[in-house]
């Protein structure tokens, strides 16, 4: 008789257990979310862009603080993803992208959706070819940036040295103009415009914002209105 009771309380037990874990909202099985991101345009291959260029993407299952940011890579730097835009809301879901100061060339562009602590990454379907109508006759100016071009650590209140050198195949005398970004070139400032020579000694401000984020952008412009672009290879600091 005994062994009948602990049986019954048993199986009493178990239904209760049961009925709660009915009962829990938080035990009950759902659907896994699976957040996505999808870069729409371009949509063909080397489109042709001198200019604007509006890049459009689509989420799904995104919750509202999930953030995302757009990227390209060029046939010169594979290896190398630039920031277009970086923590835009998913609210947001075109950028119309200023291509006229990167060099002619291919470009392929890709975005990030950061949802949950994970990245989810998609690439555009197309690329783009950015081209720059010059005078016919007229080779645009070449230019490289030598310093600051990835890894240096400069520091505010100091004066460093931008250097670059340049070319143009016309032999048109050429000014530059020299911008800094902070944020891993989404946003750029004028150092210097309309200089003429090849090294620039910038006054870094002590009020210069501290980070590990820096790019430079120097950009030569022959007399036609020619130019040509280079963009530091990685990001340096000012401490």
């Amino acid at each position: 008789m005994k062994f009948f009771y602990s049986i019954s309380f048993l199986a009493l037990l178990i239904t209760g257990l049961n009925g709660c874990e009915s009962a829990n909202p938080y035990l009950t099985a759902s659907p896994l979310r699976v957040p996505k991101i999808s870069v729409l345009t371009p949509t063909l291959d080397q489109e042709a862009v001198d200019g604007s260029f509006e890049v459009n993407v689509s989420f799904e299952k995104v919750l509202v603080d999930d953030k995302w940011s757009l990227y390209y890579v060029s046939d010169a730097t594979l290896s190398l993803g630039a920031a277009i835009a970086i923590n835009l809301p998913v609210t947001s879901r075109s950028i119309t992208w200023d291509t006229s100061s990167l060099p002619a060339g291919r470009y392929f562009i890709y975005g990030e959706l950061s949802s949950m602590n994970s990245v989810i990454t998609s690439s555009a379907p197309g690329s783009l070819i950015v081209s720059h109508d010059v005078e016919e006759g007229n080779s645009a100016p070449n230019v490289s940036l030598l310093s600051p071009n990835g890894g240096e650590a400069l520091v505010s209140g100091e004066t460093t040295t931008i250097r670059y050198t340049s070319n143009d195949a016309d032999g048109d005398a050429l000014t530059y103009h020299i911008e800094i970004s902070s944020d891993d070139g989404v946003v750029w400032e004028t150092v210097v415009d309309e200089y003429n020579d090849t090294s620039y000694n910038w006054n870094i401000s002590p009020a210069q914002a501290k980070g590990f984020s820096y790019r430079m952008r120097v950009t030569a412009t022959d007399t036609k209105a020619s130019s040509g672009t280079d963009i530091s290879d990685r990001n340096f600091s000012v401490l």
